[in-house]
């Protein structure tokens, strides 16, 4: 049986499985919990493949559509697990006290008067 290089099925499932697991290895974090680690995991593979798959039939060029299978499929892996984040954080409602910055500005630097008189 032979399998051209340039097979759709065999693009899809090369680049997409082990871009989707690398993917999903490095976005892990101890501080999450089980359920939200499985969870991306069921994302971010699936959206690999698909990411591969629109990469893929995306160039008519046999040969482009793997270099866009990879770039496809990388881009969709970290979409889903960005959208997967958004989900699963707790709006509060605030901005966080770390973004904010100095609640005072007023005495924290000189003012400069741009008012210049005409000698």
């Amino acid at each position: 049986m032979n399998v051209p290089l340039d097979s759709e099925p065999l693009v899809v499932l090369a680049a997409g499985s082990p871009i989707g697991l690398g993917v999903f290895l490095t976005w892990t974090s101890r501080t999450r919990s089980a359920k939200t680690t499985q969870t991306g995991f069921a994302v971010a593979v699936p959206g690999a493949l698909v990411g591969a798959w629109l990469g893929f039939n995306a160039s008519t060029a046999p040969f482009v559509g793997i270099g866009f299978a990879i770039v496809g499929s990388i881009a969709a892996a970290n979409l889903a697990l960005i959208f997967l984040d958004i989900a699963t954080v707790p709006s509060t409602g605030s901005i966080p006290s770390k973004l904010r910055g100095p609640a005072d500005h007023s005495g924290s630097a000189k003012r400069i008067s741009t008012n210049r008189s005409p000698k």
